[in-house]
């Protein structure tokens, strides 16, 4: 095949041969260009899939981590919960007793409020929400530390506003997970 080339070649005259060159190089220019851009295409596509996956594993590893995290706390509030059936947690009364001990003395209309549990039929949270009017900032945080201590009671929501001096007036609202018993529902 190479002789018959070769000859070929031969029996061209010089200008035919150099069209016939200059073709040949074009071609192989078109050919190396084309396999440039499919290449630089492709591997750009590729650097972007990979900045892409680095992206969700990022996700990914956060989203295990919330979720092992979730895990955790799941765990934990099963056992308070379980802890807190047989010892009959009444959030109500832990509010007077919370109130008593610590010397404050909230506005006197607070209830218990039953709410169902979002995405989970065997759970309630009872929430309780006073009115604190007239305290200090101190008073607030050293309240607020007392609350944290009771792992089974957690601060469902806090609205502060100013009053005259030094005192603000605090509307705390704090909660706790109740399991319905079979019987309740």
């Amino acid at each position: 095949m190479i002789n018959q080339t070769i000859t070929f070649l031969g029996k061209l005259s010089k200008k035919d041969f150099e069209k016939f060159l200059g073709a040949a190089l074009l071609g192989i220019a078109l050919i190396a260009g084309s396999m440039i851009y499919i290449i630089r295409s492709k591997s750009e596509g590729l650097a972007i899939t990979m900045t892409n996956l680095r992206s969700l594993a990022r996700k990914v590893s956060y989203i295990t981590q919330e979720y092992q995290t979730i895990q955790f706390q799941k765990k934990k509030l099963q056992d308070l919960l379980a802890k807190g059936k047989t010892e009959e947690f009444e959030i109500k009364s832990y509010f007077e007793n919370f109130t008593r001990t610590n010397d404050v003395k909230p506005e006197s209309d607070w209830n218990v409020i039953t709410t169902p549990f979002p995405n989970n039929v065997l759970l309630e949270e009872l929430s309780l929400k006073a009115t604190f009017n007239n305290i200090t900032m101190k008073k607030l945080v050293e309240l607020l530390s007392e609350l944290e201590k009771k792992e089974i009671v957690y601060i469902r929501d806090i609205k502060l506003s100013r009053k005259q001096g030094q005192t603000i007036s605090c509307e705390l609202t704090i909660a706790t997970l109740h399991y319905i018993q079979a019987g309740e529902a």
